[in-house]
């Protein structure tokens, strides 16, 4: 957020609720999205572990992935995997 706002001339203040207005979604948010995009991307079309892809798309830690991942698709990670087999 703050390496973002900075390209825009923003305090992360300022473009964290302008990017809300125009998106409807918080910034965090919409990164989280994206990873979560990507990992699923990852998990029709690699053989990647899920703690590999966790750290792929940035979330190191695996357990948090998990649950991220799992509160926006409504499954796991590796039943998701799974419907792809």
């Amino acid at each position: 957020l703050d390496e973002i706002s900075k390209q825009f001339s923003m305090n992360k203040y300022s473009f964290h609720k302008a990017f809300k207005r125009y998106t409807n979604i918080p910034f965090n948010e919409f990164i989280i999205l994206h990873r979560v995009n990507r990992a699923k991307e990852l998990l029709r079309s690699s053989n990647m572990s899920v703690r590999e892809i966790g750290e792929t798309v940035g979330i190191c830690n695996t357990s948090h992935f998990i649950n991220l991942f799992k509160q926006r698709e409504g499954v796991s990670p590796l039943q998701y995997k799974h419907q792809w087999d």
